[in-house]
């Protein structure tokens, strides 16, 4: 990114009621004790990037008021945050109520916009450091697969899995319709029953040979080998044979599909979703909230209703935040409903068959005419009326226990015996001389009328097994090289987090990290899948929880590294890197060695970091120093925070700066207050230095009053005349002209006549003595810092 942030403008926000923070395309340190506005910038960051503060929504922000709380309270006008680029100069803005993606005209800066990660990316806070040790692996691997913006692999994953799924139940449908068909053909007494087309012809084949005198090549000839064996058939007999042949063929296949178990299946699946259901609350919406938790997840600067155009309130932002919580079982409750749905396809179809064959068979006269006709037109009306009412039930997807018909028992009884006295009819037609060529005239009847259906099925089938074994292999070849890739980016990431962590704590033999390994493991697939965090501890102790054998210090810096890590690997060079006091439970030493980490691996990123640490604010500047990095940084100091002006900084680079554009004739008169704070910041940094006593005050503000009555004055004369007497003279004139005016700074910084009688004269002779004076105290090493 060739773009850097200028300058971040604070208008009417939280503790901001209008304020700049002036970055001029550098990293910026900021220091400030708590309540001094620092995490009010980090706030306006998050709420220009993401149209919110995300502490203020969800789980745990109980009766907050989110647009309240952006406000400030003694401003009228609405929060807005803007920030201004450099080098275009361009400026884009965010005000309450804006929801929309942040974008630009200018090509450099909407291409800045759309690369920069989520706030969630690269905005790091106190308080969420432990949530990278205690994620829970699944939420740990969704986090990850975002940021590698790998959603599509998952839902192509997904898409595999589906796929084989439908064909292997297609696969399973045709291959026992293959077996249904080929059943017709058993012999009863030697039990032998044709395993394809081709063991049904050749026994096509024997008849033909023993009873025709010829051998059939095709199954076009099987016309001339029944002409054949007709001849040799009763004239008397064979037209009622023939008929009741196809009659008992018919009977014997038996009802297709198997509705007993299809519906003891739905019921189980449907005792397990209510089960489920009762522990789950949300599922009564399930289909509505998992369309609203994708848009969420996809738009997380929305803020309003997409559907009623309401405000969202805690209660969309907990349930949303409960929703992720529990992806885990909601993925068990889609995988019951997905199943659910197929076995109630599955039923439907069979049920559907059964009708259709009954359908057939109730206009069959050669069964209609005998045996309790009425009862069989009774049992089809009973099933489709089931059927209509499984078709119900489906759409509702709610049911009470399902439970089979007796109809469809009744119907395979009356079936079985009608085909009984069907058969003994016929067998009482045959002539025992004849009763070999019947049953060779009846096998081939019915492979004339079959063998064309089976064997469009058994191309169907093996279409359906060869498009299976392929999509399986594809389904296999591309989870297997998903997870290498993915393992591999996990890998990366956790050799970055262990040489971090090593940087932090590897010092020498005596003091060496007790981390010795560090890696990222999947953990079973159930649902949306896993990674666990585990460590080697001292070498001795192998994956094991971090949070068992570390520190919290350490564990807060092992959480750090994973953050930085995660920057450092998916974010883009130039973009930000937002650090709030994130090190409060990291003590001195390892913090120099945050600061090295910092400056060696992030010089790539434009970095805000916020501290109330004024040890380490002073080590990182001499660190930077000592890189001769300055140009790269700046520092800031905030003094005080007023609920009218927000925050007042110390910060030489800005406040000086200002003081220098408005020491003129027309705007002296107004730096009455930044005139203030300098002096009571050098006064601060001196007293600090020769740690002269200054009388104490519980809520921390000193004005130069204090030190004054503390006898700063003589104290700094004293140490400048004993670092350098022959400056006494100008070193006296310098102070006397910085603690001589007090009535100058008073009087600027007042609304009063005495306001008046300053002249600009007296406010350069303050200022080039201030300036001056420090110089002095620098020479001599009393003042503490630089800068700050």
């Amino acid at each position: 990114m060739s773009e850097r942030v200028r300058k971040i403008q604070f208008l009417h926000f939280r503790g901001l009621p209008d304020y700049e923070c002036q970055l001029n395309g550098k990293s910026i340190l900021i220091l400030g004790g708590n309540g001094k506005g620092k995490s009010a910038i980090v706030d306006g960051l998050e709420f220009l990037f993401g149209a919110r503060i995300s502490r203020f929504h969800g789980e745990g922000s109980g009766p907050i008021d989110a647009d309240a709380a952006m406000r400030n309270v003694h401003t009228m006008g609405e929060p807005s945050v803007a920030i201004t680029f450099t080098p275009t100069n361009e400026t884009v803005s965010r005000a309450l109520g804006q929801t929309s993606q942040l974008t630009s005209t200018r090509p450099l800066i909407r291409e800045y916009l759309e690369r920069h990660p989520a706030v969630g990316a690269f905005v790091l806070r106190r308080s969420q450091i432990l949530e990278f040790i205690q994620d829970q692996d699944a939420k740990r691997y969704q986090k990850y697969i975002r940021l590698l913006g790998l959603d599509w692999v998952d839902l192509t994953q997904r898409n595999f899995i589906e796929a084989e799924q439908t064909i292997d139940a297609q696969v399973s449908a045709l291959r026992a319709n293959l077996q249904s068909s080929l059943q017709l053909f058993r012999d009863s007494a030697t039990s032998w029953i044709p395993t394809d087309s081709n063991s049904l012809f050749g026994k096509c084949a024997e008849f033909a040979d023993r009873f025709a005198a010829m051998t059939p090549t095709g199954w076009e000839q099987l016309d001339e080998v029944l002409s054949a064996l007709e001849a040799k058939r009763s004239k008397q007999t064979r037209e009622r044979i023939t008929a009741l042949n196809f009659a008992i063929a018919r009977l014997e296949s038996d009802l297709p599909g198997n509705v007993e178990s299809s519906v003891a299946e739905i019921n189980e699946v449907h005792s397990n979703l209510l089960d489920l259901r009762a522990t789950t609350s949300e599922v009564a919406m399930g289909g509505i909230i998992r369309e609203g938790l994708k848009y969420y997840e996809e738009n997380v600067e929305v803020t309003q209703c997409p559907l009623c155009e309401e405000p969202l309130t805690d209660r969309y932002a907990s349930v949303f935040s409960r929703l992720t919580e529990r992806n885990q079982a909601l993925f068990k409750l889609r995988e019951l409903e997905d199943r659910r749905t197929g076995l109630f396809d599955t039923l439907v179809r069979e049920l559907q068959r059964i009708v259709d064959r009954l359908v057939e068979e109730k206009n069959d006269h050669v069964l209609y005419l005998e045996l309790d006709a009425q009862a069989l037109r009774q049992h089809y009306e009973g099933l489709e009326q089931w059927l209509n009412s499984v078709k119900v039930a489906y759409q509702s997807a709610s049911i009470d226990k399902l439970v089979t018909p007796g109809a469809l028992a009744e119907s395979r009884t009356i079936r079985w015996s009608v085909r009984e006295q069907l058969l003994a009819e016929r067998n009482a037609l045959i002539q025992p001389d004849d009763s070999a060529l019947e049953r060779a005239v009846d096998f081939l009847q019915r492979a004339k009328e079959k063998h064309g259906r089976i064997i469009t099925t058994e191309v169907q089938y093996e279409t359906a097994r060869r498009a299976l074994e392929a999509i399986r292999a594809a389904r296999e070849a591309y989870s297997e090289a998903r997870e290498v890739a993915i393992q591999q980016v996990f890998d990366q990431i956790a050799a970055k987090v262990l040489s971090y962590y090593r940087k932090l704590h590897d010092v020498c033999d005596a003091e060496a990290s007790e981390c010795t390994n560090l890696t990222l493991e999947p953990t079973a697939r159930a649902g949306p899948g896993g990674v666990r965090l585990v460590i080697e501890f001292l070498s001795k102790v192998a994956s094991c929880d971090a949070r068992a054998f570390l520190s919290e210090g350490h564990l807060d810096s092992l959480g750090l590294c994973l953050y930085l890590a995660t920057v450092r690997i998916f974010n883009p060079p130039g973009s930000l890197l937002v650090l709030d006091d994130v090190l409060t439970s990291v003590d001195k030493e390892h913090r120099s060695r945050v600061a090295d980490l910092l400056l060696e691996e992030f010089s790539g990123f434009q970095i805000i970091l916020a501290t109330h640490d004024d040890h380490w604010f002073g080590v990182f500047q001499s660190k930077v120093q000592a890189r001769a990095e300055q140009s790269k940084w700046t520092f800031k100091r905030i003094v005080r925070w007023t609920v009218e002006h927000g925050p007042e900084s110390a910060a030489y680079e800005g406040t000086w700066d200002w003081i220098e554009s408005h020491l003129g004739e027309n705007s002296y008169r107004e730096l009455g207050g930044p005139l203030r704070l300098v002096l009571e910041d050098f006064l601060k940094r001196v007293g600090d230095k020769i740690e002269l006593r200054v009388r104490y005050h519980i809520d921390g503000r000193y004005t130069s009053g204090d030190f004054t009555t503390a006898g700063i004055q003589k104290e700094i004369l004293s140490k400048l005349v004993e670092s350098d007497p022959s400056e006494e003279a100008e070193a006296k004139q310098d102070m006397q002209r910085v603690f001589g005016t007090g009535d100058l700074i008073n009087a600027l910084s007042h609304d009063n006549p005495a306001r008046l009688e300053v002249t600009l004269n007296d406010a350069k002779d303050f200022v080039s003595s201030l300036k001056s004076l420090t110089q002095r105290c620098q020479q001599a090493k009393i003042i503490k810092g630089i800068g700050g």
